[in-house]
């Protein structure tokens, strides 16, 4: 059963994987005599692969097996460091504690703490590229519900372990390179902040 079920995850991947590689060696190749043939490709191949992710069956399976995290799940290195930062304050407003690791201690399980961290920033990317009209309003609203309740959630795990606790500041956090392109420069890093929310116990 063990088997079955591993030939079945790993055809999915390799599945999805292929179609994928093939739709981009498509576009890659998309010179003037052939556009139409390799546009009428990439479409049929992107029709496929939407078949299959959009599925509802599939959409859940990825869900749950973590195949819907990305590069996050093949490629964990491949993207800007992300991370989030809690700051625990008492009444007085003096910081008590602070943390950004959460008690991991391995190199695999904050790379996996890392997959939310690039999943939230992606959302507050999108959130703000919602316009402020109205028939966004809804939409722009759900978002910034998900995005503070995970801030809050995340932030409270700390905050529960200290009494004195009066209030704490959730902050998402990326690393950038100073210069991509110069690998003398590489480990020069520059901090940018996402978001910062502060929530009162």
């Amino acid at each position: 059963m063990k088997k079955i079920y591993f030939f079945l995850h790993f055809l999915l991947i390799f599945i999805i994987s292929f179609l994928g590689v093939i739709n981009s060696y498509v576009i890659y190749n998309n010179d003037n005599k052939n556009e139409n043939t390799h546009t009428k490709l990439s479409k049929s191949i992107n029709n496929i692969i939407s078949s299959i992710v959009n599925n509802p069956i599939y959409h859940t399976y990825a869900i749950f097996s973590g195949t819907n995290t990305g590069y996050g799940f093949y490629g964990i290195n491949v993207s800007t460091y992300k991370y989030f930062k809690v700051e625990i304050f008492d009444k007085d407003g003096k910081l008590i504690k602070t943390t950004s690791n959460f008690g991991l201690k391995t190199s695999n399980s904050l790379s996996r703490f890392e997959v939310l961290a690039n999943k939230i920033s992606h959302n507050i990317v999108e959130k703000n590229k919602i316009s402020d009209d109205i028939k966004n309003n809804k939409e722009k609203e759900v978002k910034d519900l998900y995005i503070n309740k995970i801030f809050k959630v995340i932030g409270k795990y700390e905050a529960k372990k200290e009494n004195n606790c009066h209030h704490y500041k959730v902050t998402l956090y990326t690393l950038i390179p100073d210069d991509i392109w110069n690998k003398k420069k590489s480990n020069k890093l520059k901090v940018s902040e996402y978001e910062s929310i502060i929530f009162y116990q």
